[in-house]
Formats: C-alpha cells, structure tokens, sequence
C-alpha cells in the first residue's frame, strides 16, 4: 500500500514538517520515500525499506546547522541520549560541540552516522574538559566511540565532531549518543560528633556517627557495615541500631544487612566509645563490603574513617559554656537536626522561635505500623513550613509549606515501627526572635466537625489553600494519584510541592511518559513497582519532556513531577500522561508533534534512518526539513510492509499547523 502527496513550494517556506497520523495499534512498518527535484520526471518513486532523501535542486551554503555556534566547549549544544541529532561541519575549520550528562559509571556511546566526508573525526571528553576518547584519521562513512569506566565522572561529557585537515562538507551528518544504565551508587561517611578540634578528654563518651546514601539509581538490598575502633584508645559502650554482632577481640562491630536502601534515602548509624587512654592520633573506621542492590549487582567496597586526638583532661577543666545566638532568642536549642531533635509527646502543644532564615527545629516522637498521625503549624505571624520524615537522615516523606502565614497540615499514617520526626523550617526566608509558632502532633485523622446544619460537612483545609490543584495531597509514592486515559492537568503549587502518579504496566509493555504544556522549568522523573529510579528527564526549560523505556517489571509504576530550583506556578497547569503498549517504539520517537519533528537532511542523497512505525495508537510521526528556493518540489511516498493500518501523509507548512496538502488515508496504491 503507498500514499503519495506532492507539492510545489514558494520562495520563504523556511520549514515543511511531514506527518504520519494512525489509530491502530499494531506495529505497522513504515518506510518513506521522499525525493526532492527541480521538475517533476526527477521524481523518484522506487521502494525503499528505509526513509531515504534526495535532493537535486539548490544547496545550502552553512546555512541550515541550527546549532551554531557550538565551536567551543562553553558553546556547547546540549542534546540528549538516544536521540539522533544532524549537523554540519562546515565551513573550513568548523567545530562542533554537543554535551549531555551523565551519571558516575555509565558506559558511553557516541556514534557518527552516513558521513558526507570520509575524513570527519569524533573526540569525547570529560567535565574538566579532558581528551578521553577518539576516534581520528579513519577512512568510511562511520564512527564510533565506546567509552567504559567505572570512575567516569558525574557531570556534562562531550562530544567533538570535526576535521583535523579543515575539510567540511555542505551536507550533514549525523550524532547520536547512547548511554548505558547508572550503576549503583553509595556514599558513606563517618564523623565525631560535637568534639571542637577531634579532641576528647580520657573519660568522655565520644558519639560517632556512620551516614550511608544510596547515590545510584536503584534499591540497595544488600547492605553490610562493619564499625572498627581503635581498642589502644577506646572501648564500645552503645549503638543504634543494635548491631548484630560485637567482636570485642577484634574490636568491631557488624551490622549484616541495613536494607533495603531506596534510591536517594540515608541511614544513620551511631556509635558510642568510651574514650579510655591518651592517643596522639586513634583511627576509627567504617567499611562496606558486599553491598548488592535490587538486580544483584554488587557495589565497590567503601572506606571512611574519623581521626581522634585523646588527651588528660586538666585539673581545673571549664565547662563548656552554652552556645548562645547574637540575636537573643530565646528558643531551645540545639535542635537544628535529626540527632538533637526535640522529644516530643503526642497531644502536646510546643511554642517555639525560628530565629534566623537558616534555623530549623526539629522534633522526635515514636508511632506504630498503621499509626495515623496529624501535624499542625499554627499560630504564626512569619511564612514557615513543615516537613515529616520516616526515619533519621532520610528524605522527607510528607510536607506542607503554604503562602504566607497560612497554616500548615500533615496527615500522615505510618508504615513501621520506629521513631519518625518533624521539621520546622522557614520556607520563604522568614525568620523572627520575638514571634513564636505553635506545632502540635496529635494521633487519629482530623475529624470533620458538622455545623448546626448536620447536612452539611465543612470542607477539609486543602494542602495548598491558594493553587487550584484538585489532587493534592500527591506528594509521595503512597498518595500517588491514578493517571486515567487522556492525563490529567495538574499544578507545581509551592517550591516544596512534588506531584507522584501512578499507573499500571504489565512486564515487556512500552511506557510513553509525556509531560507537555510546562508553565516553569519542571523535571520528569520515572519509577519503577519497588519505587527504585527508572529513567529521568534532565531537559532544562520549558519544552516538553518525555520518558520512553520497556517495562522491566510488572505492576504500579510512579512519576514524579517536580519544579526544578524550587519552580511552581499556582497560574498555570502543567500536563502529564502515561501510555503503555505492546509494541516497541521506532528509534525516532518522540517526535508526536512540530516541536518535537526530526530533523531530515535534503541535501544528501544517501541518508537512511532505518524501519519506522505508527504505534501505538494515537501515535503521529512528524518530520522536518527546509526548503531555500521557489519551484522546489516535494514527493512523499508511504509504503506499508505490515499490518492494517492506513496511514495519513500530509505536509504542514512551518508554523507547525497549516495543512498544505494530505492524502485522503484510503487503501491501495496511488
């Protein structure tokens, strides 16, 4: 079956975007043929299993790489991964930069496509801009650089294309980078707590405390930590968690397993010495050996350690007196962070000051599995805003932070047995040493009070009074709303708002997260049904963002939409969608609209970009290229090698809507 529509095109038509519209769901192969003449018996019309591009009319002289300047490493061009990108070398002496970003161990992929000159070169290199690969001095049509450490640095890379003869040619080529999955990640440290200098008195109790963050995209199952002290100096008194075994002869402690470690969360360990002899220098030290995460890859074993000074203490020792703040304020402190956080009792109303833009109070309270909890900031004259975390170091699980001096609430139910915390922070940058807040945490979910009409229910406060979002509370994994058919328009409504969402996939299907429409720059980010990192979006701006990738699992998959550098428009709506389907989609997707269309190359007659298709349903395939003088004409031909579909061919002129002229979709040949 082909399709063919055809058209002669004046002088100014700057862009002409081809379409390919279908509704069925079957992974129909497409292949066009599109030849470009002066007169129309130069019209090619032979069948190609591939898109291939002819051109016999005038020729661009530089003037069609829409990514100059792009000659250094600071004019950069930022593109993406997996997407094929042409471009120019020309004229003599040109250079062209391109840079991406990539993930601590990713392997890398740079390729060069159908070069119009067998002479072009292709370099990579690193953020500090170091030469780290290359492919130079090589004869043929392709290059290709495969780059593989797993040291690589996190950070913008980037790739050079250029010709160390000065050669250039007016016809394109073409770019594309292929990255590999991050690998697990972890970060640990290990500090003295509250000990000015690392020096300790011979009988003081010296806290250390161990942090570990999962860095990588994935859950750390897996999770072994072994604590050696130095037994010349110090003897072990505590820990918490309890580890699972104390070797007194080998003086250490081990802790098995602490996963499951979720992508991004922290785990605090402390442990307690008694410093019992003088030590010039006592090396106490934390390892992780035999970390695996949720695919059973094992991570690279770590190393941290703390150095502490053991001295006498003097005879006539001065107490350390308490800090003071130069402000006056008079709320208690220290209570800045997890570990000096406030004991709090369920019920209790607590008054207290934020007392500069940088202060935060925070509080500790014990729940129960199942425990529901509400926590109310009230009574406030500044703008401040709350947070609530599941366990000690981790990321917050619930937050509330509404314009003004709003009231702030949380309703939360818990999912472990443990203690569970509650910040008080400014949010806007407010602080006062004379104005209090009130916080209370009280058990049980609000109860709707009626007013003298019993028919009548009062509404519930929203979390976010002034945006017009009707799906809040979303901001995490467990209150992840259900994206339907169609999607949803929803809202960014505060710096500190995250939107989750959720749909299903069966294991193998295509996902085809979108989010279009953006008011501020928002960052789309995809996870997996054990809520570990998928994929993530890291254009910048406000175009439209998508994620595409293969189920590798079956079940509720998440995406999170958040503001980047605290971006929020109350105004203005974003959309979000997410399909699934059975078929795999063409390398060249998503390019469903005109701002999104591949750019296709005129002006070389050699140039195939492989099998396309129209799936899954709904799905359009819009193209782009440029036309420099009138009486060019255009032929676009769509041959049908499987399925039933009948697809629509049409050519828009370069305002992405005006239809210059379509096929009528019927069967057949034309």
């Amino acid at each position: 079956m082909k399709k063919r529509t055809a058209l002669t095109l004046g002088l100014g038509l700057t862009l002409a975007v081809l379409c390919l519209l279908g509704s069925h769901s079957l992974p129909t192969s497409v292949d066009l043929d599109i030849a470009y003449a002066a007169a129309p018996e130069h019209m090619l019309g032979n069948r190609l299993e591939h898109v291939a591009l002819n051109r016999e009319a005038s020729i661009l002289d530089c003037g069609g790489d829409d990514w100059e300047p792009n000659d250094t490493i600071n004019s950069a061009t930022l593109i993406n991964a997996n997407v094929q990108y042409a471009a120019y070398v020309c004229p003599a002496g040109d250079d062209d930069y391109f840079k991406f970003w990539v993930v601590s161990g990713q392997e890398i992929t740079v390729r060069l496509i159908d070069l119009p000159a067998s002479f072009f070169d292709l370099a990579l290199y690193d953020p500090n801009g170091s030469l780290r690969a290359s492919h130079t001095g090589s004869t043929g049509w392709n290059r290709e650089i495969e780059f593989v450490d797993p040291m690589t640095a996190t950070g913008f890379w980037y790739a050079r294309v250029f010709d160390q003869g000065d050669g250039w040619s007016e016809y394109a080529y073409y770019l594309k980078v292929t990255l590999g999955v991050p690998p697990p990640a972890l970060e640990l440290r290990k500090e003295a707590l509250e000990l000015p200098g690392s020096i300790a008195s011979v009988g003081d109790t010296v806290r250390f405390q161990i942090t570990l963050r999962n860095t990588g995209p994935t859950a750390i199952t897996t999770l072994p930590l072994t604590d050696v002290f130095d037994d010349n100096c110090f003897s072990y008194l505590d820990a918490d968690p309890t580890p699972d075994n104390v070797d007194e002869e080998q003086h250490r402690a081990l802790w098995y397993n602490l996963g499951p470690l979720p992508a991004g969360a922290s785990r605090i360990v402390t442990v307690d010495l008694e410093a019992h002899s003088v030590c010039e220098q006592a090396v106490n030290r934390a390892g992780v050996n035999g970390a695996s995460d949720v695919n059973g890859t094992l991570l690279a074993a770590l190393l941290a350690e703390a150095r502490i000074a053991v001295v006498i203490p003097t005879a006539t020792a001065t107490p350390t007196p308490t800090a003071t703040r130069s402000t006056g304020c008079p709320e208690i402190e220290p209570d800045n962070d997890f570990s000096s956080a406030q004991d709090l009792t369920l019920g209790t109303d607590y008054v207290d000051y934020i007392c500069e833009p940088s202060d935060a109070d925070f509080y500790e309270f014990y729940l129960t599995s199942g425990d529901t909890i509400q926590v109310e900031l009230t009574d406030m004259e500044k703008d401040y805003a709350l947070r609530l975390y599941e366990q000690e170091g981790g990321m917050a699980v619930e937050s509330s932070d509404n314009f003004g001096n709003a009231d702030e609430r949380i309703t939360f139910t818990a999912s472990w047995d443990g203690m569970h915390y509650v910040e008080v922070y400014s949010g806007s940058g407010e602080s006062s040493a004379t104005l209090t807040y009130k916080l209370r945490v009280s058990r049980g979910a609000p109860t709707a009070t009626p007013t003298a009409t019993a028919t009548v229910t009062p509404t519930a406060t929203p979390l976010y009074p002034n945006c017009p979002d009707g799906f809040e509370p979303n901001n995490t994994f467990d209150y992840a709303r259900e994206l339907g058919t169609g999607g949803l328009w929803a809202y960014i409504c505060a710096p500190s708002d995250v939107d989750y969402w959720r749909f299903h996939a069966d294991k193998d299907a295509t996902i085809l997260v979108t989010l279009r429409d953006l008011p501020r720059d928002y960052r789309l980010t995809l996870y997996k049904p054990d809520r570990s990192l998928a994929m993530l979006d890291l254009t910048s701006g406000t175009v439209d963002k998508s994620i595409s990738m293969v189920a590798t699992d079956g079940g509720t998959w998440y995406v999170s939409v958040s503001g980047f550098d605290g971006a929020f428009d109350v105004m203005d709506s974003y959309h979000i969608d997410a399909q699934t389907s059975d078929c795999l989609p063409d390398h060249l997707e998503s390019n469903n609209d005109a701002a999104h269309a591949t750019s296709l190359d005129v002006l070389y007659a050699g140039h195939s970009d492989g099998e396309l298709s129209i799936c899954p349903a709904g799905d359009e395939d819009w193209f782009s290229t440029f036309f420099s003088e009138a009486g060019d004409r255009f032929s676009g031909q769509v041959i049908l090698t499987s399925g039933s579909a009948i697809p629509q061919l049409c050519l828009v002129a370069g305002d992405g809507q005006t239809e210059l002229a379509c096929t009528q979709g019927a069967s057949g040949n034309e």
